[in-house]
Parts: C-alpha cells; sequence; structure tokens
C-alpha cells in the first residue's frame, strides 16, 4: 500500500527542520536534516506544538534518517515539553523513523525511553521503517501499549 501518495503540504520550516502537514492522516511530518542544534531543535518544536494545537494533530512522524549526530540530553525543557505541553494537545501517536548513524539513534532510544518512563504520556510512540508504515499504524485502532518496535 502507497499512503505516501497522499498530498503533503510544508508548513514551517527552520534551519535543517521542516514540517509537513498529512492532513488526511492528522499527522505532522517532522523532518530532520543534516545537522540540528539544540536552540533550533527547541525552536521548532515549539512551532510544532502550536500548529498541532492549532490543525487538532493526532499523530506525528519524526524522520530523523537524513540527520546528523547532534548533542541532546534529557533536561527540564525536554520533559516539559513532551511531559506536560504536548499531552495537552490531541497527539496520540508518534512514530520515529531512525537516524542512519547507529551510535547517535541508540543513544536517542535511551533518551527517548527515558522520558517516557518518567513522563507516563498519553500517546504512543513506536519506530516505524518508513513514513508508509507510520502511516499505516494510525490508522490502525490506538493500541493500548505505549512502545513497541
Amino acid at each position: 500500500m502507497h499512503l505516501i501518495s497522499c498530498q503533503s503540504k510544508l508548513i514551517f520550516q527552520q534551519g535543517n527542520i521542516d514540517v509537513h502537514l498529512l492532513e488526511k492522516f492528522k499527522a505532522l511530518e517532522i523532518n530532520l536534516g543534516g545537522s540540528v542544534c539544540n536552540s533550533d531543535y527547541k525552536a521548532a518544536m515549539t512551532e510544532v506544538l502550536k500548529f498541532t494545537q492549532k490543525l487538532h494533530i493526532e499523530n506525528w512522524i519524526v524522520d530523523a534518517r537524513d540527520s546528523d549526530r547532534f548533542p541532546i540530553r534529557l533536561d527540564n525543557w525536554h520533559l516539559n515539553f513532551y511531559g506536560s505541553e504536548l499531552p495537552k494537545t490531541n497527539v496520540r501517536k508518534i512514530a520515529r523513523i531512525a537516524s542512519y548513524h547507529f551510535h547517535y539513534e541508540t543513544n536517542i532510544s535511551l533518551l527517548i525511553t527515558n522520558l517516557l518512563k518518567k513522563t507516563n504520556p498519553p500517546y504512543s510512540f513506536q519506530y516505524k521503517a518508513d513514513t508508509n508504515e507510520a502511516l499505516e499504524w494510525f490508522m490502525e485502532s490506538n493500541s493500548s501499549e505505549k512502545i513497541r518496535g
């Protein structure tokens, strides 16, 4: 099934981060490309949150395939954003398409696991191989599982 054939619309861009609306799936696709510094990431995700609220978005795809390694650590901003602010929205599922940098993605996975354990958010998180797989998951009914690989 080729779900990605639905039209996406670029709605925001900051540095090496661009955000596309997949209206049919009530989804935003957040593409991390090249090198992304923490300040750009935080500023862009704050804007993504605003679009999420305004457009009543239920699903996020974080596509990190083309991203370079950038320093990231679990800090108060991340805990507040993913544990307090994002749960106030309609987001129910977040799919991550992993970076090709194995060691970097391993560190990100650890950070995500720790974040989910500390915040116990109402949304589910899963790694997916590509956008089509993420969209197929979005079309499934909500499962009770928070993390699956």
